[in-house]
């Protein structure tokens, strides 16, 4: 089976701190690396959350420190949902990983300039550092095999009433990038109801290695402490044929 290679653009974050695992380990992926982006937390935090998450699972993918803020305006974080490190819950190691010399976003414009058009960005947190790339470079958008992110909502939010944080956190750099023309699939907040997951996490026979079950814990609990339970259950078809592709 010939792996999908995806840059993985994040902002650990218990939620991306799973990505993070999920992406390293899955067996039609290759990661080729993990960019960072301010947003759950401020950017040191977030780089920290990432490098901490690599080095306990020994995943060895390089890791670049991204944008410190969102292109035009002051930065939000949510502390409310991820606490103060950006990821409370596990307790790590003393970190001795670190993170590459080179900015995330000229990682991006150099893989992406240097590739055949085979990579697909993955964004799981604001679009700062997608946004920052291609204006710098557009020449890269036609390089850019995909766009999979996780963001927005069609309906409720999940940070206001109406927004979901990811996009909130820095709408002009969503919007560069929607408008941008590279194919993209959208994974709102309507793709998932962690709350129907509660069943079997509590099922758990608890086996595992302790951090990694105390970030999924942390993630449920938080979110079923929120707004994302009273959403209406409603799959985007592109969103649900994505889901299966990587499958067939």
């Amino acid at each position: 089976m010939e792996k999908r290679k995806i840059i993985l653009d994040c902002d650990p974050g218990h939620d991306d701190a799973i990505a993070i695992m999920m992406a390293a380990k899955h067996p039609a992926i290759d990661l080729l690396g993990i960019t960072i982006v301010a947003g759950n937390q401020t950017l040191d935090k977030t780089l920290i959350n990432g490098l901490n998450v690599c080095q306990k699972l020994e995943i060895n993918v390089p890791v670049y420190a991204g944008m410190p803020q969102p292109i035009m305006r002051q930065q939000i974080v949510a502390d409310n949902i991820h606490g103060e490190t950006g990821l409370d819950g596990p307790v790590f190691e003393p970190l001795t990983r670190q993170a590459e010399s080179t900015h995330a976003v000229k990682y991006i414009i150099d893989t992406l300039m240097a590739s055949d058009g085979d990579i697909t960005l993955v964004p799981v947190g604001p679009l700062s550092n997608i946004a920052v790339a291609m204006r710098m470079q557009p020449a890269i958008l036609p390089k850019i095999r995909e766009i999979v992110l996780m963001g927005g909502a069609y309906g409720t939010g999940n940070f206001t009433p109406s927004a979901e944080f990811n996009i909130f956190a820095d709408p002009e750099a969503a919007r560069v990038v929607f408008t941008s023309g590279v194919p993209l699939v959208m994974m709102g907040l309507e793709s998932h109801q962690p709350d129907r997951l509660h069943p079997g996490r509590d099922c758990s026979d608890g086996k595992g290695r302790r951090p990694r079950r105390r970030a999924v814990q942390r993630h449920h609990e938080l979110h079923s402490q929120n707004a994302v339970r009273k959403l209406r259950p409603c799959w985007r078809p592109g969103a649900r044929r994505h889901l299966h592709r990587l499958s067939d």
